[in-house]
């Protein structure tokens, strides 16, 4: 009878382990169950967070993108403008060149006529100093042809007297 009870003690508290081993195992069910839960919980928040962070750097990529397209744009815009303002620089120069050439070969030309204009003044006093000169001889040879025809005159009267 002893064996019994100590059997029947024996298997009392190995039903008793086993009732509490099973209760650690549904407990830890349950914590393993709650962990996965709050892990798949977790795991879909941190893939919604990374979704919407790669919709906004993918809406970001965009602008950035569109940024740099309108920046080329202007640079190429800018550049064609630099182009032609370079060549209107450059047209201008040459015009500046060609204008201080043609100011140049005048400022020859204009000389040139000074000189002219100066020996043609030169002449004209000449020739104005030569006409007073011949008016002076005129005058005096007017003057000396009228005391001769005066004498001539006065030869004729007294011939005719």
């Amino acid at each position: 009878d002893e064996i019994k009870a100590e059997g029947r003690e024996f298997i009392g508290k190995m039903k008793a382990r086993l009732a509490e081993a099973a209760e650690r195992e549904a407990t830890l069910r349950a914590e393993l169950a709650a962990v996965r839960e709050e892990s798949a919980q977790s795991l879909h928040t941190e893939l919604e967070s990374l979704r919407k962070t790669s919709e906004q750097m993918q809406e970001h990529v965009a602008l950035l993108t569109q940024e740099l397209r309108e920046a080329e744009a202007v640079t190429v815009a800018e550049r064609e403008r630099a182009e032609t303002e370079h060549e209107r620089a450059e047209t201008l120069e040459k015009s500046r060149r060609d204008l201080t050439e043609v100011l140049e070969e005048a400022r020859a030309q204009a000389l040139l006529h000074e000189e002219e204009v100066a020996e043609v003044k030169r002449a004209l006093e000449e020739a104005e100093a030569r006409a007073a000169s011949a008016e002076e001889k005129v005058a005096a040879r007017a003057a000396e042809n009228s005391a001769a025809t005066a004498e001539l005159e006065r030869l004729r009267s007294k011939l005719e007297a």
